[in-house]
């Protein structure tokens, strides 16, 4: 068993064929190149923790494979899964027939389990969830700590977003203005004097095609024929 606070270092590849079994809270540190195997999985029943760490590659391996009605890294049969944090590192869990690979085992609740980093290919065995509960269990609580980029990421859109919608408002109200100034469209009916004006101005014009017309027909005319 291992837990009762203590840190566990793995700083070379370590297989364990037997289930290893946490107690209390069990903090495992998986140095860059290292592995760690777990051929029967890891239990981690209900009001019990296991933090697992990486270094600074995230290269380290844990590896965990269930027994069949276990999970690959949680509890057993009917009993529900401890807290699982996952902080660096890759952690590969499988979970045997009716187990998860992290979480619950057959019948078992899922538990807490948190990632907060590195990665997690957790896969269950038949009816069993990859992250959750076992066969007929609750699925517990999943959460994804990446959740931070989020409000890194909403807190750049506030601050990029408020001026940029600024500029686009008053670009708008400014074009608004400009048009409204350099266009006007009436839509009152035209009086009959103004028809009338209008229709001596055609004429006026008509007449000066006509000049037009009679000078180029004259072109080439001698003049006392003209």
């Amino acid at each position: 068993m291992i837990g009762n606070g203590n840190w566990y270092v793995v700083n070379a590849n370590v297989t364990n064929p037997n289930r290893i079994r946490v107690g209390g809270t069990a903090n495992i540190i998986l140095c860059d190149g290292a592995k760690l195997e777990a051929k029967a999985g890891i239990s981690v029943s209900d009001g019990n923790t296991l933090n697992i760490y990486g270094q600074s590659a995230d290269s380290g391996e844990l590896i965990a494979n269930g027994l069949v009605g276990f999970a690959g890294i949680g509890s057993g049969k009917s009993v529900k899964a401890g807290t699982v944090n996952i902080y660096g590192g890759t952690v590969t869990a499988t979970g045997a027939q009716y187990g998860t690979g992290i979480g619950g085992g057959y019948m078992g609740d899922g538990g807490d389990v948190t990632v907060y980093g590195g990665t997690v290919n957790a896969t269950g065995g038949r009816l069993g969830a990859g992250i959750g509960g076992g066969e007929n269990g609750s699925a517990g609580t999943q959460e994804n700590g990446g959740g931070v980029f989020v409000v890194i990421y909403l807190l750049f859109l506030i601050i990029m977003g408020i001026p940029v919608l600024t500029m686009e408002l008053a670009v708008g109200r400014a074009g608004k203005g400009r048009w409204n100034q350099g266009v006007h469209i009436s839509m009152e009916e035209p009086s009959l004097e103004k028809l009338r004006e209008n229709q001596g101005g055609l004429s006026r014009v008509q007449e000066a095609w006509n000049q037009e017309d009679g000078r180029q027909d004259r072109r080439g005319v001698p003049e006392g024929n003209r």
